[in-house]
């Protein structure tokens, strides 16, 4: 699978703002469709911003980085835009899942993204936006990433430093 580019990436994160919006009616009874749907979009712009300045300056070159970051540092970078929009109608933090053992090489892979629940935090309210590694999409709803990726909860790593 080919990494994304900062443009790829950017257009497959702004087709968040239609998923997100799509939550705001079924999942917002306390909060006016209206303004969820605001926040949705300030959301979004603030995590493509993020992709924006972040794609490309990160120092990570294994197989795994996307713009030089890995999963922990994209999921950092994504809470942190959307803490700054300061919304009322939307929960978020960041996740993560373990997969399956490789017991040939004993690797135990995990992945992290940001979740964002529209108003309560139940899996029919919830997308999850990660930096295209685990499946070279960006936007997704439960179950993803599947009953082989049960989440997990391991706290983020360091953070990978700038070039």
């Amino acid at each position: 699978m080919a990494k994304p580019t900062k443009a790829e990436g950017a257009k497959k994160l702004k087709s968040a703002a239609q998923v997100l919006k799509g939550l705001c009616d079924d999942c917002c009874k306390d909060c006016p469709p209206g303004q969820c749907a605001q926040e949705a979009q300030a959301i979004v712009d603030a995590i493509v911003a993020a992709w924006n300045d972040h794609f490309g300056k990160g120092s990570n070159t294994s197989k795994d980085e996307i713009g030089g970051y890995l999963c922990w540092d994209w999921a950092r970078f994504f809470r942190d835009a959307v803490k700054k929009t300061k919304p009322k109608c939307w929960k978020f933090d960041w996740q993560m899942a373990v997969g399956p053992h490789d017991k040939k090489s004993d690797f135990i892979p995990w992945h992290y993204w940001l979740a964002l629940w529209a108003c309560q935090k139940k899996d029919k309210c919830k997308v999850m936006i990660d930096d295209g590694w685990f499946d070279d999409d960006f936007v997704h709803t439960p179950p993803w990433p599947g009953k082989d990726w049960p989440l997990g909860n391991k706290t983020l790593p360091p953070e990978t430093p700038k070039k």
